[in-house]
């Protein structure tokens, strides 16, 4: 848990608000810390705002960490629910 306090006070406040990520903050921590993430936005021709718009639930612009950490459950469960139905068709 504090590895994603750590990493989330790390960027935030760079340009402002140390309680929330601002689009650039946003787009530097997911391509350093979350490069497969990163990637899979750039491969599809979307970029930082759009994963912005994605987490920002609050429609404020920013991402705080709540939100931020929402999104990271909901991608852990994503994650994990892959690998199960990856399990289940091997098992068939």
């Amino acid at each position: 848990m504090a590895v994603l306090i750590k990493t989330f006070q790390k960027y935030a406040g760079r340009e402002g608000n140390p309680l929330c990520l601002e689009n650039r903050e946003l787009r530097d921590l997911v391509r350093v810390e979350m490069p497969t993430i990163y990637k899979c936005f750039q491969s599809n021709r979307k970029g930082s705002a759009d994963i912005l718009r994605m987490l920002d639930t609050d429609g404020n612009g920013k991402v705080d960490f709540k939100e931020f950490m929402s999104f990271l459950a909901k991608f852990a469960v994503a994650v994990d629910m892959s690998v199960v139905h990856s399990v289940e068709t091997k098992n068939s």
